[in-house]
């Protein structure tokens, strides 16, 4: 079949049904990847279980055998592309009472013909971009402009960006008329910073609308990210204690421990403490602060310098002992030459002073 037409096919049943009286099998066809749709003269449409998108034939006892014609539409595509498609065509079987055609079904393979017409080309240059990532993102940049004047007033050239993340381009679509067609328009490629030392590798296709009239093979620019990380390192947060035991009373009580990194970073580096799962237990890096702090930063200087974390138990008068864990992840800030990572965790044993009383028992 070919985009953007009609295909005519007759359907019926390979052997006749064993029904129950007023039984009847229902043919149903399903809308394909093509977004295709189904229309024939022979169709009947159930007025309440049928969506309006699907087909369905009736077959009985009398009529099983006899041919029912099924014209299908297969849409344009909304860009040009030049490919051929594959899709499948689902038919169910579905008997409306008891019956040996129940609930089957089967699938026709379809090959959908591209009816693409070049009348142009899309022009860029270069064909290849290079963009070395930093920490506020870094840029690139290349110019695109047709071979031939759109048939119509314009023609939209859409971009799509494919391959790595944090790689996008402005603007988003380009129009040319019959009086600029041939004068080179600039995409703007940026590359988001990332936590990683890996170059990466993106792909921006080029592509006309059938809107347009401006049918032109789709073209590719691929961009080529070069990671501004130089490699990673491990550098692990250093306690001054990995097990604190702290007493729960009427009132909250605090304990401290200090924390440093392993090794001196070459840029500096964040260390963060997720607060605990136990809701009676809070960190803060920094207690001269309104709110809970979570974050400590070592610089390449300092790295070894302890610094101060204050936790806080508060009474829940359950009478039962707890625990908790404070979780600490290190990692590079913005601006770094190298991928840091690292973690470590802190235990914190909490004996309730509180008692039940026992239950009495007669």
């Amino acid at each position: 079949m070919t985009e953007g037409a009609n295909v005519t096919f007759t359907v019926r049943l390979a052997t006749k049904p064993i029904l129950v009286q007023d039984s009847q099998v229902l043919v149903r066809f399903e809308e394909d990847q093509q977004g295709s749709k189904f229309t024939s003269n022979d169709a009947w449409r159930e007025a309440v279980t049928t969506p309006a998108d699907r087909l369905t034939l009736r077959f009985d006892n009398m009529n099983w055998n006899v041919d029912q014609t099924v014209t299908m539409h297969v849409p344009e595509e909304a860009v040009f592309d030049f490919v051929d498609s594959k899709g499948d065509l689902s038919i169910s079987f579905i008997s409306t009472l008891t019956g040996d055609y129940a609930t089957t079904q089967t699938t026709v393979k379809m090959v959908v013909t591209d009816n693409d017409t070049p009348s142009g080309k899309i022009l860029v240059d270069p064909t290849s971009v290079s963009v070395t990532e930093t920490s506020t993102g870094g840029t690139g940049s290349y110019s695109v402009k047709l071979s031939a004047a759109p048939t119509d007033q314009s023609a939209v050239v859409n971009l799509t960006v494919f391959g790595a993340e944090g790689v996008t381009v402005d603007p988003g679509s380009l129009t040319f008329t019959t009086t600029n067609w041939n004068e080179a328009q600039t995409v703007t490629v940026t590359v988001a910073a990332d936590n990683d030392s890996d170059d990466a590798k993106a792909t921006i296709t080029h592509q006309t609308t059938q809107a347009s009239g401006y049918g032109a093979q789709p073209v590719d620019v691929t961009v080529n990210v070069t990671d501004m990380y130089s490699g990673s390192t491990s550098i692990d947060p250093v306690f001054s204690a990995t097990s604190i035991e702290a007493t729960e009373t009427l009132a909250p009580v605090t304990a401290t421990y200090t924390v440093k990194l392993s090794s001196a970073p070459s840029a500096n580096v964040k260390v963060s403490i997720a607060q605990p799962a136990n809701a009676y237990v809070d960190v803060d890096t920094n207690t001269g602060t309104e709110g809970l702090q979570t974050e400590l930063t070592f610089t390449p200087t300092n790295w070894n310098t302890a610094q101060t974390v204050t936790l806080t138990v508060y009474p829940d008068h359950d009478g039962n002992d707890a625990t908790a864990t404070l979780a600490h992840t290190v990692a590079s800030l913005p601006g770094a030459t190298e991928v840091v990572s690292g973690s470590g965790s802190v235990s914190v044993a909490i004996d309730d002073e509180f008692e039940c009383p026992p239950v009495r028992t007669r």
